[in-house]
């Protein structure tokens, strides 16, 4: 047996040939086009197929393979994360045998695929045997003709009997009309039909074939299924002298049932008027009912629908519904209804109705119209119930939703993201985060050892969603714990425990929760020391870490052999060194980022972020910058949509080994990076953090850049277009010989203004004074674009 496994993530496929290349032969494929071409060369017997690929998905591969006469049988078992109703039906409707929900167990996995080829096997068997079968039916079928000249009456049942009373041959009619009651009748007694008087009375056999030649008899199953017939008997002798007898029967049950059926009709009728009474009452009791004529004008309302909307019969006969017209409904929704149902069709819908006191109500509602012969509606009936509780319940479960969803955001913020250490000399940080579904399954987690030394952890669990940021939080957890272990083994003598031993640690503890779990986690941890100029780094199947180097302008990637954490058990985890120079830039990031794709499915891509990061080089850009501009140009290639994955970035640079990241009271060349939302009432830190860096200026000075980075920061934010909003303001101060600056960097286009306007000083007219302020208030004003997607003011005192 050969299975085909086709996904566009190298670690699925890797798990899932591990898996399964113990009991089967095993084809990988990464994409559509690959897996079609596969497939009509090796014709596998099994396909297990992704259906989120870029690309051609798994849907239209499994389509392109149906429209083949020599793939088109070839059984499907759909890898996914989606869940929905409507998916499942468009895999079962393309021939899928089986579904796998992402994340992938290999216990599961392995039995499924096993079980699905047995099913293969067996059905190509059943085929053969059913061929065999209809050949020897066949047969039968040619040696049997001659007895159609013998039984040439369609409409009478011709039964031959030999001299035990045993049926030997049957007409078609006969069989057609009996074999369904008494079964096969070829070789069954005569006394199985169980002949009878019409009353009910036994027949003699021997009398019947031996006396009577025409009578009239009823044939009894045993199932008390019994045939009113007209029979007749007629002897004779075959060629070789044996003797028969052939009894025709003909159906006359329609005449017997004729005066039947006129008195059931009656007694039916009777029946039907109060079963029909019945359910009016029933139908009062639970819906609101009305009926209109053509024009709209209501000629019927039950006493429920009075009940519910608060009026009387004689209030609203002779109305129409706009007396209960809710106006919370765009007038499209009542077209569409009025619509659907003047062309003859059933509408059905939701609808908001106001009662008389005001209060608004929920119906769901079938208006069914009453055709005329020519299939023009005469009149309308519309029932309705009430799901007024409901609608609340649904709108508080949404509200409820919406808070779990904020709170475990909020969660999420303080457990899975925290702020990059800000006192390291020599090094910088700046990071990032987005989650599909609002909270990410994506992490990052820093670990400061000294002045010079910090651990990175970055990460991506299998799966969306809260489940997967618990996870997510439970291996920050496992770090902590297996750092905190071996610092206090007396082998490290205080110092940090290898990278090596820290991810194994940590596997040793996740390994049978995620598999309890049915999860699995790519990571990669990093420690970066500034004093010896160098990176470790462990690598457990997550994207490869970029290294931009300053010197050369080269971009490298970093990426392990090792497999994610939660995979195999006896998994050991090996750590690599790699140098590291002043000015060269690190960058981590999930996959998210690189297969986000835009409206034409292209995927951005690892190379355009080795662009950006080449870019980043080349403009000496520090960390913030670089991840500002990434998250700005992925946010134009995707025109701002709703990511399918989470997606995590984060940036390390080798600074000049005397720079702090922050605010150091001694340092001549310390700068500080900020980011403010865009809220004009969230700005106060930027005032706080300018003062601390022009401790040493004049008061006047100071507070004259505040007060010029103020207005620009709020230009900033009254001109922010909407799908900006929620992108960051980032200021970076600085502090040198010559004064203090201040840059304040966003998404958006550079603006530059042109002859900027003069104040009106005499209050006559407003106009020109933010940027009058700017211009005048410091010394030193710049606009650029310091990388792709960000626009920057500058400063300086």
């Amino acid at each position: 047996m050969t299975v085909l496994i086709v996904d566009d993530t190298p670690t699925i496929r890797l798990i899932a040939s591990s898996v399964l290349k113990k009991s089967v032969q095993v084809l990988e494929a990464g994409n559509g086009p690959d897996a079609i071409a596969l497939t009509q060369q090796h014709r596998p017997q099994l396909l297990l197929l992704d259906v989120m690929m870029p690309g051609m998905d798994g849907f239209e591969v499994a389509e392109r393979l149906r429209t083949d006469p020599n793939t088109c049988d070839i059984p499907i078992i759909f890898v996914t994360a989606m869940t929905d109703h409507d998916s499942h039906i468009r895999g079962l409707a393309l021939g899928a045998v089986d579904f796998l929900h992402k994340p992938i167990n290999a216990d599961i996995l392995k039995v499924r695929v096993l079980n699905a080829l047995e099913r293969e096997h067996l059905r190509r068997e059943s085929e053969l045997y059913q061929r065999q079968l209809r050949e020897s039916l066949e047969q039968l079928a040619q040696n049997s003709s001659m007895l159609e000249a013998i039984f040439d009456n369609p409409n009478e049942v011709k039964l031959v009997i030999d001299h035990k009373q045993s049926i030997v041959k049957t007409n078609q009619y006969g069989q057609e009309l009996l074999s369904p009651v008494f079964g096969p009748l070829t070789g069954l007694s005569l006394c199985a039909l169980g002949l009878t008087t019409l009353d009910g009375q036994p027949l003699s056999l021997d009398k019947v074939l031996t006396d009577q030649l025409l009578f009239d008899c009823c044939l009894n199953a045993k199932d008390g299924t019994a045939m009113s017939m007209a029979a007749s008997v007629r002897p004779f002798t075959d060629q070789d002298g044996r003797s028969f007898h052939l009894l025709g029967l003909r159906d006359i049950s329609g005449q017997l049932q004729l005066r039947q059926q006129k008195r059931a009709a009656e007694e039916a009728r009777e029946s039907l008027l109060h079963e029909l009474t019945q359910q009016k009452h029933a139908l009062d009791e639970h819906a609101l009912v009305s009926i209109t004529d053509r024009d709209g004008i209501i000629t019927y309302v039950n006493s429920k629908f009075c009940a519910t909307s608060g009026y009387t019969q004689e209030e609203l006969l002779g109305q129409d519904h706009r007396i209960i017209k809710s106006g919370l409904h765009e007038p499209e929704f009542y077209a569409d209804m009025l619509s659907t149902i003047y062309s003859g069709k059933t509408w059905t819908g939701e609808l908001a109705n106001r009662a008389k006191d005001g209060h608004i109500y929920w119906v769901s509602s079938t208006i069914v119209p009453w055709l005329d012969k020519e299939g023009s509606p005469v009149s309308f009936l519309a029932i309705r119930t009430n799901i007024t509780d409901r609608i609340l319940a649904k709108q508080q479960l949404i509200e409820a939703q919406q808070n779990q969803m904020q709170i475990a955001a909020d969660i999420q913020n303080h457990l899975l993201f925290g702020l990059p250490p800000q006192n390291l000399r020599g090094i910088s940080l700046a990071c990032h985060s987005e989650g599909s579904e609002g909270i990410a399954g994506d992490f990052y987690h820093f670990q400061r050892f000294d002045d010079h030394t910090v651990d990175l952890l970055t990460g991506d669990v299998m799966g969306k969603g809260i489940a997967a940021a618990l996870i997510a939080a439970g291996v920050k957890s496992a770090y902590d714990q297996a750092l905190v272990k071996l610092m206090a083994g007396q082998r490290f003598n205080g110092a940090p425990p290898s990278v090596q031993a820290i991810a194994n640690a940590m596997h040793a503890d996740l390994m049978q929760e995620l598999q309890h779990l049915g999860s699995f986690v790519t990571l990669t941890l990093l420690r970066a020391n500034r004093q010896n100029n160098s990176i470790t780094w462990v690598n457990a199947g997550h994207t490869p870490t970029l290294l931009a180097r300053a010197c050369t302008g080269e971009v490298l990637e970093l990426l392990g052999e090792n497999l994610p954490m939660g995979v195999l058990p006896d998994e050991q985890y090996v750590e690599h060194h790699t140098p590291m120079q002043e000015g060269d830039t690190l960058l981590l990031f999930s996959d998210g980022l690189s297969e986000s794709v835009n409206q034409q499915g292209e995927q951005f891509g690892t190379e355009r972020i080795k662009t950006l990061l080449k870019t980043g080089i080349t403009k000496a850009a520090y960390p913030t910058m670089v991840v500002n501009s990434l998250r700005s140009v992925i946010h134009d290639h995707t025109d701002f949509s709703v990511t399918r994955d989470d997606s995590t970035v984060v940036a390390l640079k080798f600074t000049p080994a005397d720079e702090q990241t922050c605010f150091d009271q001694g340092a001549v060349r310390a700068e500080q990076h900020l980011d403010l939302p865009r809220e004009l009432n969230k700005l106060t830190p930027l005032r706080y953090s300018i003062e601390a860096m022009c401790d040493s200026m004049s008061e006047e000075d100071t507070q004259m850049l505040v007060l010029a980075a103020f207005e620009a920061a709020t230009n900033i934010v009254r001109h922010t277009p909407e799908k900006l909003k929620k992108a960051p303001l980032t200021a970076v101060l600085k502090r040198s010989e010559q004064g203090v600056s201040v840059e304040l960097i966003h998404e958006g286009n550079t603006f530059v203004p042109t002859n900027p306007p003069n104040p009106d000083f005499s209050g006559n007219s407003f106009g020109g004074f933010g940027l009058y302020i700017i211009e005048n208030a410091v010394d030193w004003v710049e606009y650029n674009d310091p990388m792709p997607g960000l626009a920057a003011i500058g400063l300086v005192a």
